[in-house]
């Protein structure tokens, strides 16, 4: 991999419909990309280059290096529009993908999206990147034509592997099978970061749950203080120019300023809030998707080893009795061969996987450990701030509630004695 010179800007912007009808219709994005330094021998020029790209396109990318990468923990895809959290609704709505605001929201996630693995260490650098954001439209479809046929070796690992499925009779056999209860030291430590990753996940579900419960309560509550204060205008207004009708005008004209600021500020933070919450769900997901890859590998390996012990023990078998026929003997010692490359090759392919997903957990570690508890403390500190603004709103009251319960009071007391 190049050294980490490269110095990239990329932006998605100007999203566009192209077609006539509604079904052969799509939203074409702008990517312009600005390379201003390039890594001696690497696939980058210095320059400005400007492509216009698909959702499906993206799509297609962010599967593709999950297959190119594997074991990378790549930022997650935006949603397609059958999957969209609809402000302080927890529900899922489908949305018309021509809607300006679900094209603007789309388009701004596409350009976090690709920001991030333009700044990706491994990524950045890989020539299928850079015809993803610099060719034209034909360049791009012949090259994603050419990758159609997906991982080689993964598929003939998996075709080669399949027939053993017959003497395997449950998923406890193959764990089993493939050292699931010999694990190394370093199968042991990616155990504790998935265990870790899931408890993460389950925490920042569980506070994603009461944000969107929040943004619902947030709305009725809003709802509720401006109707109070619409009340009392209307009894302000009722009792005239006085001291008891100027102070119930206060109140509600108090009231309806904190409703907006329910409804306005307060729903826009929350919003935020959740729409982050909702990210570095994504990336846990990504993290969650990288052991996954990892296991897999791990598991084609286990299986190439069988594979090759099997074979190897059947040639030696075959060596050891007393006229062995040629051609079965050179027919075994081929498969075995051929077992052993395939041993070779998922080694390989393992261990490469193994040393790619440790350097991105500690990158997760670095980058977003600091990064969620700071937004956690945010959160705090909004609260914090939002809960002080509303005491500000009503403390400006007290002293004129209290001039006007003592002339109450005096007014009870003179009406007592009369």
């Amino acid at each position: 991999m190049a050294a980490s010179t490269l110095h990239l800007s990329v932006a998605v912007t100007d999203p566009a419909r192209q077609g006539d009808s509604y079904s052969n219709s799509f939203v074409l994005y702008t990517v312009t990309t600005t390379c201003e330094a390039v890594d001696e021998g690497g696939c980058w020029t210095a320059g400005t280059f400007v492509a216009r790209r698909r959702y499906r396109d993206f799509a297609w990318l962010h599967g593709h290096l999950a297959k190119t990468v594997a074991g990378s923990i790549l930022p997650p895809l935006p949603h397609s529009r059958g999957s969209h959290a609809s402000g302080s609704l927890h529900s899922t709505v489908l949305r018309d993908r021509f809607e300006a605001t679900f094209v603007e929201e789309r388009r701004s996630r596409l350009d976090r999206y690709i920001h991030a693995l333009a700044q990706h260490p491994e990524v950045r650098h890989l020539q299928d990147f850079q015809i993803f954001l610099c060719a034209d439209e034909s360049t791009l479809a012949n090259f994603k034509s050419q990758r159609l046929g997906g991982d080689p070796m993964a598929e003939a690992l998996a075709s080669r592997f399949a027939s053993m499925k017959h003497w395997v009779g449950s998923s406890a056999v193959v764990s089993t099978s493939l050292g699931a209860n010999n694990k190394s030291t370093l199968d042991l430590k990616l155990d504790e970061v998935a265990a870790h990753v899931l408890l993460l996940e389950e925490r920042l579900t569980l506070v994603l749950d009461k944000v969107s419960s929040l943004l619902k309560c947030n709305k009725e509550v809003a709802v509720g203080v401006f109707d109070t204060g619409l009340a009392f205008s209307l009894l302000g207004q009722m009792e005239g120019r006085g001291v008891y009708g100027e102070t119930l005008k206060s109140l509600g004209h108090t009231a309806d300023h904190i409703s907006v600021m329910m409804a306005e500020q307060r729903e826009h933070d929350l919003l935020q809030f959740k729409e982050e919450l909702s990210e570095n769900l994504g990336l846990i997901g990504s993290v969650k998707l990288a052991l996954q890859q990892r296991d897999k590998i791990k598991a084609h390996h286990g299986s190439a080893q069988i594979d090759f012990d099997s074979k190897a023990a059947a040639l030696e078998h075959m060596r050891e009795t007393d006229e062995p026929k040629l051609q079965k003997l050179e027919a075994a010692s081929q498969a075995s061969d051929d077992a052993a490359e395939s041993l070779k090759q998922a080694t390989a392919a393992l261990d490469e996987v193994t040393a790619r997903l440790i350097r991105e957990i500690d990158r997760f570690k670095r980058s977003k450990a600091a990064a969620i508890h700071q937004l956690m403390r945010d959160f705090a500190v909004f609260n914090l701030e939002f809960a002080r603004k509303l005491e500000a709103q009503w403390g400006h009251l007290g002293p004129k509630m209290e001039y006007t319960l003592s002339l109450l009071d005096g007014r009870e007391v003179h009406d007592a004695g009369v």
